[in-house]
């Protein structure tokens, strides 16, 4: 009877490994390819706004679907022509219904997808880690790889303006590619290193390097339209707004004007931050290491009201309508009305919340180290994007 469950018991591990090993490949559907994506960048939009569309979120809470994966979330996660992106530290990156969680596929990498996914297209862009210092396209309809170049570890994060990726590194190069041919169109080269993503809008883009310099260049050629020395060391996005946004590792927040780079403000916070700051309509949320989410005027910098979530905040806030959401080191997620500050839920999940949630107005998703993926909003639901 032992030597039987022996033999069973090893055959069950075999065929378990044997399904694990036979998921299927992703391969995106022609009439999906068309489709708008509701949250298509590490920050939503080129901006970095951190600002979902309208819809319906209903500030609760509530699970939809909430599942377990094997390999941790390695970078933000995006909505992309009805899936969820979720970068895996187990060399895959996988694609979930939106609506469902359904598992719809995987691509299979040569290392870890640091930078998230950037999807143009069928085209889907990545750089994985610093042992490969590889950025890739893939042709989402074979799986096929259409370029390959060489980018020393790229940070969370890129962004498609102008029909053209744009890609830092810890060298401190920022770097425009083709689309198509992976053709470097331009380089610039700033004084510092790149642990910061890019941002942009129209015709300009704005980068932060970790010696506290803040460069506008044009998005077009990437020649230097002006250039901010600021405090401490930029290792958060940029946010654009009315004003240009940005925090600093050591605690301050800057309002900057976009067109010449005039310091119209500066609010010293008390603790560092690591996390872009989020934008809707009048008011910035930054979350601090010390465990506060607090919100300014983007105007003024005057603060207007801080929560305590009684952790680290390392991932960025995500404004879903009348609400802004945010998670902790210890997996606890807090959604807080814009306003005023008031918690409306909250919600404990296992795993460190290191990326920010995203959302396409309807529903929030998010994932933790521990590799668990939750989804939350109404579950009558059914709106896609």
């Amino acid at each position: 009877m032992t030597r039987f469950w022996f033999i069973f018991l090893n055959l069950c591990f075999v065929a378990t490994i044997f399904a694990m090993g036979c998921s299927p490949n992703y391969r995106l559907p022609r009439e999906n390819a068309k489709q708008s994506s509701a949250w298509p960048f590490y920050r939503s939009d080129t901006q970095a706004t951190g600002s979902a569309p309208s819809g319906s979120f209903p500030g609760k809470l509530e699970v939809i679907w909430k599942r377990s994966e094997s390999g941790k979330s390695a970078g933000p996660l995006i909505l992309s022509h009805n899936a969820l992106v979720y970068p895996s530290a187990r060399k895959r990156i996988k694609f979930f219904d939106v609506l469902s969680g359904k598992f719809l596929g995987k691509i299979k990498i040569k290392g870890v997808p640091q930078t998230g996914v950037v999807i143009y297209d069928s085209l889907a862009f990545f750089g994985v880690s610093p042992n490969r210092n590889s950025l890739y396209c893939i042709n989402l309809y074979n799986g096929n790889t259409v370029w390959q170049n060489c980018v020393k570890d790229a940070p969370d994060g890129s962004i498609i303006l102008n029909n053209r990726l744009m890609v830092g590194s810890r060298d401190g190069v920022l770097t425009a590619y083709d689309l198509e041919t992976g053709k470097q169109e331009w380089t610039f080269h700033t004084d510092g290193r790149l642990t910061a993503p890019v941002a942009g809008f129209q015709d300009m883009l704005y980068q932060g390097d970790d010696k506290g310099n803040l460069y506008a260049l044009s998005a077009i050629d990437g020649t230097l339209q002006f250039r901010v020395a600021l405090d401490g060391p930029l290792v958060s996005a940029p946010v654009l707004s009315e004003l240009l946004t940005v925090a600093d590792m050591t605690g301050k927040v800057y309002g900057i004007d976009r067109k010449n780079g005039q310091q119209l403000w500066k609010k010293e916070l008390g603790s560092s931050i690591w996390s872009a700051p989020a934008v809707s309509e009048a008011t910035v949320f930054i979350g601090l290491t010390s465990g506060y989410l607090v919100a300014l005027d983007a105007r003024t910098g005057d603060e207007q009201w801080r929560f305590r979530t009684e952790n680290v905040v390392r991932a960025a806030p995500v404004v879903v309508g009348e609400y802004v959401l945010v998670g902790t080191l210890t997996g606890k997620l807090f959604c807080l009305n814009t306003a005023d500050g008031k918690l409306i839920d909250q919600y404990q999940l296992s795993g460190t919340i290191r990326y920010c949630p995203v959302s396409d107005g309807n529903r929030v998703y998010v994932a933790t180290e521990s590799g668990v993926i939750a989804c939350y909003g109404e579950k009558n639901n059914e709106e896609t994007q």
